[in-house]
């Protein structure tokens, strides 16, 4: 067998300052963590951000963590007619911020909402969307 001819099953991954990244091949989306926060990017080319804008990213999302969770309440309760169990888990999409400095929390919470989860837009450190659907 050439050196051509080999094919691995592995998903490619880079490393990128120290930030190990993960092209998953069957969803077909990049996908990393950094500082406990999941991040992911559906598109074969990720614009990368660097270090002060990850931390900017995190930062934002602890700050607007109780805005996110009151929303999340009301709208359970609203949507479902039952009070809040989890808080459920999130994970970062990275789509719009290279171009807009816009991301996107996903939050969701199979065992507690069912297939119901929520999407906040954020910008310049506001919320300036908010998406619910299954």
């Amino acid at each position: 067998m050439g050196i051509f001819s080999k094919h691995s099953d592995a998903d490619p991954k880079i490393v990128v300052e120290g930030i190990e990244v993960v092209f998953d091949r069957r969803q077909e989306a990049w996908h990393f963590a950094y500082r406990g926060t999941a991040f992911f990017h559906f598109d074969s080319t990720l614009l990368f951000p660097t270090r002060p804008g990850l931390d900017l990213i995190v930062e934002t999302i602890e700050s607007l963590a109780p805005e996110m969770r009151a929303r999340i309440e009301t709208g359970v309760r609203e949507l479902t007619g039952k009070e809040l169990q989890g808080a459920g888990s999130y994970v970062v999409d990275l789509e719009g911020f290279s171009k807009d400095r816009i991301f996107c929390v996903s939050w969701a919470d199979e065992s507690a909402w069912g297939d119901l989860g929520v999407d906040f837009e954020i910008k310049d450190r506001v919320i300036i969307d908010e998406c619910w659907g299954d």
